[in-house]
């Protein structure tokens, strides 16, 4: 065993006697809120995670040897720790006075109520004033969306000197767009010279980002909207399952089908010069669309941003298929909620 692995088993070991409060995420998870110091409602996923652990170690440890420095190796250890033993026993750096002070800072932020008839998950959309980069957004979606995307600005790296983040005149890929809050965020930072590709599957999410859109008419200009789900084949018939923000593509037939592309077939067909950086946040199928990408990432090794949450394996599959195509990546992981989800792995080569 190694001494990474036997370092997260020693922590465990002393994490599993301690007791953290102030440490539920109730707007995230708010059908568990009553329920969360239940231990017994989580017991199978904190004993899949431990199985988890010790069937992968090598893959962990590979992971853990490879990331460039020692916060991203932090974030790791803490990660498991937080799956191993939950939120009752272990306590993320995220979870800080800063945090809960943008969280709030997001809310205030209202400048009305959303003239579009979306209610998901989160409730009701709501219309949102944001300053960001000099620009004045107006925006319609969650205040999760104006807090993640504009306060902690989620995609946007910067530690220790070493920036991964879109800049001016960038070509970005903006996969998993959502109601397009990354997108005018990433337009915004690219100014007029730059140009953001997005992709939005789900129909009710395409509706807020093409009124989003209409809201803030200078920033559209450098924005191109695609309903295609990206992947590894551009012949694969998909289907969309469920809606809103969690919506997924699988293979399995619903009443909506889905066409695919590749981000390498979106570089031939539209003769893209360039691709500088690439975002994905696509609900566990990042690996599939960067098997799709790996002529273009070869050939304009652009900046990256990829979640990787949303799979168990996700983790450490997706790093070390990075890292494999022996380009040169210095990896990164940087971490935005005081829960399991929205872990980035950022990506560069440094020149």
């Amino acid at each position: 065993m190694s001494q990474f692995i036997n370092d997260i088993i020693h922590a465990f070991y002393v994490n599993i006697h301690t007791f953290q409060e102030n440490n539920w995420d109730y707007d995230r998870f708010q059908t568990l809120s009553k329920d969360h110091t239940n231990r017994q409602i989580f017991i199978d996923s904190y004993s899949y995670y431990l199985k988890f652990l010790f069937q992968n170690q090598e893959n962990f440890q590979r992971l853990h040897e490879i990331l460039a420095d020692s916060e991203s190796k932090n974030w790791l250890t803490n990660l498991l720790l937080f799956r191993l033993v939950g939120h009752l026993h272990f306590k993320l750096p995220t979870n800080n006075e800063q945090h809960w002070r943008d969280r709030q800072k997001a809310r205030e932020m209202i400048v009305s109520e959303s003239e579009t008839d979306y209610s998901g998950i989160f409730g009701e959309l709501q219309k949102y004033g944001v300053s960001f980069e000099d620009q004045h957004i107006t925006i319609d979606c969650w205040w999760g969306n104006v807090a993640w995307t504009f306060l902690f600005k989620q995609y946007y790296f910067s530690r220790n000197n070493v920036q991964i983040c879109p800049e001016p005149g960038d070509y970005v890929i903006d996969a998993g767009a959502c109601f397009g809050d990354t997108a005018i965020a990433f337009a915004s930072t690219i100014g007029s010279e730059g140009k953001v590709f997005s992709f939005e599957i789900e129909p009710y999410n395409l509706d807020v980002f093409c009124y989003n859109l209409l809201q803030n008419e200078d920033l559209a200009e450098r924005i191109v909207i695609s309903d295609y789900a990206l992947t590894n084949s551009s012949e694969t018939q998909l289907y969309l399952h469920g809606e809103g923000p969690g919506a997924n593509i699988s293979n399995a037939p619903s009443s909506i089908p889905i066409a695919t592309t590749t981000i390498d077939q979106l570089v031939y067909e539209k003769s893209i010069d360039r691709v500088d950086f690439i975002k994905m946040d696509i609900e566990g199928a990042e690996l599939s669309a960067l098997h799709g990408a790996v002529e273009t990432i070869r050939k304009f090794r652009p900046k990256l941003a990829i979640s990787i949450y949303h799979r168990p394996n996700d983790i450490f599959e997706i790093p070390l298929f990075i890292h494999s195509l022996d380009i040169g990546y210095q990896l990164y992981i940087d971490h935005y909620t005081i829960h399991s989800e929205e872990t980035v792995l950022y990506a560069k080569v440094m020149e």
